[in-house]
């Protein structure tokens, strides 16, 4: 268990001292490198088909009513402020 634990210390350690010392060419190069692995892997996955309970899911909600939407909105009186019809909190100090 100390062993595995001393091996991958050194193998971070030795890697970020090759990091350090590699030039900014050699970095660009492996930047290209890997969005290059990236994009070719985007490539190979597949897009996900739906299928018809998929499709049923995605557009139910367009077609529910919106429930709650009007009972819960703030009502004022007309020619009064929006502050003057909210009920206020008394203070009371002890």
């Amino acid at each position: 268990m100390a062993l595995k634990l001393i091996y991958q210390m050194f193998a971070k350690l030795l890697s970020w001292i090759v990091l350090c010392v590699r030039s900014d060419t050699a970095n660009e190069i492996e930047i290209l490198v890997l969005r290059h692995q990236l994009a070719v892997l985007q490539r190979r996955t597949p897009q996900p088909r739906l299928n018809w309970s998929d499709r049923a899911a995605v557009l139910l909600p367009a077609f529910l009513p919106q429930s709650g939407s009007t009972s819960r909105s703030i009502k004022t009186v007309p020619g009064q402020p929006a502050s003057q019809g909210s009920p206020r909190r008394s203070t009371c100090r002890v």
